[in-house]
Protein backbone atom coordinates (compact mmCIF):
# COMPACT_ATOMS: atom_id res chain seq x y z
CA UNK A 1 0.00 0.00 0.00
CA UNK A 2 2.64 1.80 0.09
CA UNK A 3 3.04 5.01 -2.45
CA UNK A 4 6.10 6.59 -3.94
CA UNK A 5 6.36 10.41 -5.23
CA UNK A 6 9.38 11.70 -7.44
CA UNK A 7 9.89 14.93 -6.91
CA UNK A 8 12.36 16.12 -9.72
CA UNK A 9 14.06 19.58 -10.54
CA UNK A 10 14.68 18.09 -13.85
CA UNK A 11 12.26 17.73 -16.65
CA UNK A 12 9.44 15.28 -17.65
CA UNK A 13 11.32 14.36 -20.23
CA UNK A 14 13.52 12.31 -17.97
CA UNK A 15 11.39 11.91 -14.98
CA UNK A 16 8.50 10.30 -16.85
CA UNK A 17 10.84 7.47 -17.97
CA UNK A 18 12.23 6.97 -14.42
CA UNK A 19 8.78 6.87 -13.14
CA UNK A 20 7.58 4.43 -15.72
CA UNK A 21 10.79 2.11 -15.23
CA UNK A 22 10.46 1.99 -11.47
CA UNK A 23 6.45 1.73 -11.28
CA UNK A 24 6.36 4.86 -9.43
CA UNK A 25 3.15 6.43 -8.61
CA UNK A 26 3.19 10.34 -8.82
CA UNK A 27 5.76 12.51 -10.30
CA UNK A 28 6.12 16.01 -10.22
CA UNK A 29 9.13 17.74 -12.69
CA UNK A 30 9.34 20.83 -15.04
CA UNK A 31 7.54 20.46 -18.35
CA UNK A 32 9.25 21.92 -21.13
CA UNK A 33 7.40 23.41 -24.38
CA UNK A 34 7.10 21.81 -27.61
CA UNK A 35 6.34 22.72 -30.45
CA UNK A 36 6.19 20.63 -33.75
CA UNK A 37 7.90 18.18 -32.01
CA UNK A 38 10.73 20.95 -31.24
CA UNK A 39 11.52 22.13 -27.89
CA UNK A 40 11.00 25.41 -27.86
CA UNK A 41 13.39 26.59 -24.28
CA UNK A 42 10.22 27.94 -22.62
CA UNK A 43 8.72 25.54 -19.63
CA UNK A 44 5.21 25.13 -19.65
CA UNK A 45 3.64 26.30 -16.40
CA UNK A 46 1.85 24.33 -14.28
CA UNK A 47 -1.06 24.84 -12.25
CA UNK A 48 1.21 24.29 -8.70
CA UNK A 49 3.67 26.75 -9.45
CA UNK A 50 6.30 27.73 -12.28
CA UNK A 51 9.11 25.58 -11.42
CA UNK A 52 9.78 23.12 -9.10
CA UNK A 53 12.17 23.79 -7.10
CA UNK A 54 13.94 23.40 -3.73
CA UNK A 55 10.98 25.10 -2.54
CA UNK A 56 8.39 22.89 -3.97
CA UNK A 57 10.35 19.93 -3.09
CA UNK A 58 9.86 20.73 0.62
CA UNK A 59 6.54 21.67 -0.01
CA UNK A 60 5.82 17.85 -1.65
CA UNK A 61 7.74 16.37 0.83
CA UNK A 62 5.61 18.09 3.64
CA UNK A 63 2.35 17.46 1.86
CA UNK A 64 0.45 14.47 4.01
CA UNK A 65 -1.85 14.02 1.12
CA UNK A 66 -0.32 13.22 -2.51
CA UNK A 67 -1.98 13.17 -5.46
CA UNK A 68 -1.71 11.87 -9.39
CA UNK A 69 0.90 14.63 -10.91
CA UNK A 70 1.77 13.73 -14.09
Amino acid sequence: GLKVLLVSGGFTFFSNRVRDTLGIDYMRANVLDVEDGLLTGRMVDQPWGDICDGAEKKKMLLQKIYFPIS
